[in-house]
């Protein structure tokens, strides 16, 4: 799917376009990889430089780092969390003809991330972190592009969901099987006790060859480890 915004940044007009997770931008013109990072209890967290505006974790990829690589480390710098899974969401594609690096056509890659968060610690430009609902992320996050960020923001939450359900899964399907054992042995109890009380009642007529006969298999039942 492809979005395009228009915005501006730092008085400059921008065209902003929006590539699904099937795009791969070319390496040397990524100048941002961050991504939107879920807690262990699905928050979502944001880091500020000033206190008063709220960014996603991430920033500028170093010479000879990969773009994971990348996401990793500044999630970890910015806002003291260990990313554990990460995923590719897309990519925007940024039109900047009036840039002063001249740079005017570059791309900020997008992941959705599971992290664990370690002890904040301003050492680098942020100045502090927090955990935030996911439905109050848009309203909090300074965003210029709303489209886009409603696409990437749907695409992270399919994940986190796929995540937790493969989390759930094993201990679901543990408990199923468990839950089949009990039935079959109660089903399996009830016909031997339902064969004892019938051998018993045949029991009392052993004088004849045939009940004697009962009785022997009646003893064999009860020799069955319940």
């Amino acid at each position: 799917m492809n979005i395009v915004e228009e915005s501006t940044w730092e008085g400059r007009p921008l065209k902003i376009s929006w590539h699904d997770s099937t795009f791969v931008p070319p390496r040397e013109l990524i100048t941002q990889a961050s991504g939107l990072c879920f807690t262990n209890d699905s928050k979502i967290v944001l880091v500020t430089t000033n206190g008063k505006t709220w960014q996603l974790a991430g920033g500028q990829p170093e010479v000879g780092e990969t773009i994971e690589d990348a996401f990793v480390r500044e999630v970890a710098e910015e806002a003291c969390a260990t990313v554990n899974h990460l995923s590719y969401l897309g990519t925007q594609e940024v039109n900047d003809p009036y840039s002063p690096t001249g740079l005017t056509t570059y791309y900020q890659v997008r992941f959705w991330a599971r992290v664990t968060l370690d002890e904040f610690r301003s050492e680098h430009e942020m100045l502090a972190r927090k955990c935030t609902e996911p439905l109050d992320v848009k309203t909090t996050l300074n965003w210029h592009t709303e489209r886009i960020f409603d696409v990437m923001f749907q695409s992270a939450i399919e994940y986190e969901k796929r995540f937790i359900a493969n989390q759930e899964s094993p201990s679901k399907k543990r408990k199923g099987w468990r839950s089949r054992i009990m039935a079959f042995k109660m089903v399996r109890n009830f016909r031997i006790q339902a064969v004892r009380a019938t051998f018993l009642s045949l029991s009392r007529f052993s004088n004849c060859w045939y009940c004697a006969w009962i009785t022997g298999l009646y003893r064999v039942a009860t020799s069955i480890d319940m």
